[in-house]
Formats: C-alpha cells, structure tokens, sequence
C-alpha cells in the first residue's frame, strides 16, 4: 500500500520537508553495525543540503566512515493543527568532515560560498547587496554579490542572502522570481532575506516586519532571518510616482553599520561546526 493512499496521510514536496527539517533541533540518526540497528538522538542543523552535527569519535562516527547506510528522521506536532508530521533522510554513501578543536573563524569560512543577489529598481538595494557582500568578505566568506535576474545557476553557493526593494508593498519582482525558480535548492540551504523601502528612520528605530508576499516566500522556502532597511529616493528619480514622493520624501535612509552588522551577524551563523554527516 502506497503512502499516498493512506487516508489522512499528504505527501509533502521536497522543499517542504526541508523546512520541517530545519524547524527542528533533533533527530535521530539510525545506522546498523554488523547486522546490529542502533538509534542516536542527536542536535543538528541544515547546511547545503545536508544534516549537521557535532560528534566525538565512537559509534555514530565509526558508523558513517565505514559507510554503512543511515537514516535519519525528525519529527513534531502542531497542536493549532492537529497535524504530527515526520521526514527520514537516507544516504547510502554518508561523507564525513572531521574538525579537531574548537571551529576556527577566517580562512575556514571559505568553504562557504554565498551568493547575495537583489531586484534592485533605482541602484538603492543593489548598494545594500553589496555592502552585505564586503561584510561577508571582511569576515572570511566567500561572497558573490549579483543582480537576481542575471543568476541561472545556484548549484554552486552554499548559503544565499536574497534581497529586495519594496515598492506599494511588494518585493521587487526580480527577487519574487528568483526565489521561486530556486525553492526547492534554497529549501536545503540557509536563506536570509532583506527588504529596502522606508524613506524615514523607522528601520533604524524597531524591527520592521517583512510584507505579506515576503511572508510567503520565507514560508516555503525556510529562512533563518530577515531585515528590513531604510531605502534611498534622489531628488530626481524619473517617472511620475517617483517623482511625486520624492517632492515629499526624497533623501538616503539606509544606515550603512547597521547593514554591515547584519551581514557580520550572518557570517558569525555559518561558522563551520567540528563534524558533518551528509
């Protein structure tokens, strides 16, 4: 009997199971040694598409080098739906990365290579994007900044930050497309979001939440965060709606440190951890 035709029971999409995954802190890791099962809870995160956790060299270490098959499966329940859910990962060939002492910062951060792209309108939120890149870089991260519209390939990026300038309450429509041409890669990877658009302090003042659409997207994708900043109108910024705000709110109101901070508070989360299991 198929899963799928088990009363009650919905078979999620990948980037679905992702989220689960990552809304969690354990799981449980289940492997056989010498025709023996054997299950370990154990704390991890998401990274690239893999299951991360720290580990000390004994059985669920000897386990992965001898490459035995594991599974791995998380699970909860949300009372507010009356739903249980639970997602197993397999892998047949699990690949270790073995870190002795404490994770070292800088030059072992390269291993991350992130993409931070943007629909940017008037060049504001694109200033934004590359001021986050130089942040990341400053703290040892590989960091690519492009435009969203120009990436065709995300295969190669471990972590993305994806943002976007708001306009009448919407993101920018390059950045709405990108994430959901890519969803189901940036379900596996750690996701940050950014929006640009206040024309007054109120960034710098409180946490301004994301709009509605950006709600969304962070929904189905996962993310472990999201900004909202300041934006910027020239005195001059051509077509009429523009034109006309600008009379009233023309100015830059993005607060460069904070935006750098963010971006170091961003590369301070991808600090490696000691070991992988993938």
């Amino acid at each position: 009997m198929s899963i799928a035709a088990t009363p009650g029971v919905e078979v999620l999409e990948p980037h679905e199971c992702w989220q689960l995954v990552r809304s969690a802190e354990v799981g449980r890791l289940a492997i056989a040694i010498m025709n023996q099962p054997d299950i370990f809870p154990v704390n991890y995160v998401v990274d690239h598409g893999s299951v991360v956790f720290r580990t000390a060299e004994g059985t669920k270490l000897a386990a992965s080098t001898l490459g035995s098959s594991v599974a791995f499966e998380v699970d909860g329940y949300e009372p507010d739906k009356g739903e249980a859910w639970s997602v197993v990962l397999r892998s047949s060939c699990p690949q270790i990365a073995v870190h002795q002492g404490a994770p070292m910062r800088g030059a072992s951060m390269e291993r991350h290579r992130v993409l931070v792209t943007y629909g940017s309108k008037r060049g504001g939120t694109a200033e934004i994007a590359e001021w986050i890149g130089e942040a990341l870089r400053a703290a040892g991260v590989a960091a690519e900044v492009a435009p969203a519209v120009s990436v065709t390939d995300v295969s190669p990026y471990d972590a993305f930050v994806i943002g976007g300038a708001l306009y009448a309450m919407r993101w920018h429509k390059a950045a709405r497309r990108f994430a959901r041409r890519h969803r189901d890669t940036l379900a596996g990877r750690p996701v940050w979001l950014f929006s640009s658009g206040p024309l007054d302090r109120s960034a710098e003042d409180r946490d301004i939440p994301p709009v509605r659409g950006v709600i969304r997207i962070a929904a189905r994708i996962g993310v472990r965060g999201h900004a909202t900043f300041g934006g910027r109108l020239t005195e001059q910024p051509g077509g009429r709606m523009a034109t006309a705000i600008a009379k009233k709110s023309a100015g830059d109101c993005r607060n460069r440190d904070d935006i750098l901070a963010w971006g170091r508070s961003i590369a301070e989360a991808l600090q490696p951890v000691n070991a992988t299991a993938s």
